[in-house]
């Protein structure tokens, strides 16, 4: 249990800032307020082998609720999901209710390599050039070995006026001065207990309330340039019995249904099927696949206009879907990212077993 004293110090230093883009003023004064939460394991609220009954999310929303809100509550997140995949499931999970506050928990989940600087700023230039225009919100989590992405998303979230709450500001100094123990607020990786996920839930309330207490001022009306650069940010998603009528893909191809939270069905790439072949115009494209330890997962020859594809995760153009790092969750491949649009061909030859492509994303 956290003593009552440490928790409201740590709630107060979690607020690196309320952000100067959003219309805090205008949210804060509705009935109603729409929430969406995307992340990985801590936003799904995983901990020691289990899914709590209430994340972070669900008592953020019930403490709203208790101060007279009418709340919905989206929850875009799952286990080792990134902000590629984010960014792909963005518009069809989160953007389609509206959202007036988006909150993004990604610090975990990333690297500091560019690719992932990509992806996370793709994410959040998709949400901040929205229609509805929801206040984007950071909230930086650490792992046990204190681990963190706020060496790029806070000046990130600076550049672009994000509100942002840093759980390292949080919680290392009362660690360092032992009034705190990591275990009294989550597990030996980085998922916070029933305790944590209230500490989580009060922090971002204190974000809210600081926020509804400032002065109303005038917001930027353009998107700045980029921080670094945001390949992804227009990613259309294809995907089985949606494809686009500008895109060809195999025609009465196999398809299987998945036990997946936000990928429902997908391509069964067998030799049985035969090759899976898109053409369309593009200048980005991605292919999310299914991995797992389970046998019966097999491997692929993926071909871009008819040459084997170069990359780190492939081997002479073979991408292997069996894998002992994975448990049957989704996994993505960036297969181009060009300066221009053209016309390409992209085709994933069966090599054995089955590869199951749950989607394909291009720009």
């Amino acid at each position: 249990m956290i003593d009552a004293a440490v928790r409201e110090k740590m709630i107060t230093r979690s607020l690196v800032s309320v952000g100067t883009r959003a219309y805090w003023a205008r949210i804060l004064h509705q009935k109603r307020i729409s929430l969406a939460f995307m992340g990985g394991s801590v936003t799904q609220g995983y901990e020691n082998y289990r899914i709590l009954p209430e994340s972070y999310p669900g008592i953020a929303a019930d403490m709203l609720r208790q101060q007279g809100y009418e709340v919905e509550c989206t929850i875009c997140a799952d286990a080792g999901m990134d902000s590629l995949t984010g960014a792909v499931l963005a518009e069809d999970v989160v953007l389609s209710k509206k959202p007036d506050i988006v909150f993004l928990e990604y610090a975990i989940n990333e690297t500091t390599l560019r690719h992932s600087v990509e992806y996370f700023e793709s994410l959040v230039r998709r949400l901040l050039d929205a229609p509805c225009s929801p206040a984007v919100c950071l909230l930086l989590m650490r792992s046990a070995n204190d681990y963190s992405c706020a060496s790029f998303m806070r000046p990130m979230a600076e550049h672009y006026g994000l509100s942002c709450i840093d759980m390292r500001e949080a919680l290392n100094p009362s660690l360092a001065a032992q009034e705190l123990t990591w275990d009294a607020f989550a597990d030996k990786e980085s998922h916070p207990n029933s305790d944590g996920h209230r500490l989580l839930a009060e922090c971002v309330l204190h974000l809210i309330r600081c926020a509804g207490e400032q002065p109303r001022s005038p917001l930027p009306a353009l998107l700045p340039e980029p921080w670094l650069d945001a390949p992804f940010q227009a990613l259309r998603r294809i995907e089985e019995g949606q494809v686009p009528e500008d895109i060809w893909v195999t025609p009465d191809y196999p398809v299987s249904p998945r036990p997946l939270q936000f990928f429902h069905r997908s391509w069964c790439i067998t030799k049985a099927s035969g090759a899976w072949t898109m053409h369309c115009r593009c200048r980005t494209a991605v292919i999310f696949f299914e991995a797992h330890i389970m046998p019966g997962y097999g491997s692929c020859r993926i071909l871009l206009d008819g040459k084997p594809v170069k990359h780190p995760m492939l081997d002479g153009g073979v991408l292997h879907t069996h894998s002992i790092y994975a448990w049957g969750n989704p996994h993505e491949l960036v297969l181009m990212k060009q300066a221009e649009p053209a016309e390409h061909t992209i085709t994933l030859e069966p090599l054995e077993d089955t590869v199951y492509l749950l989607c394909a994303a291009i720009e």
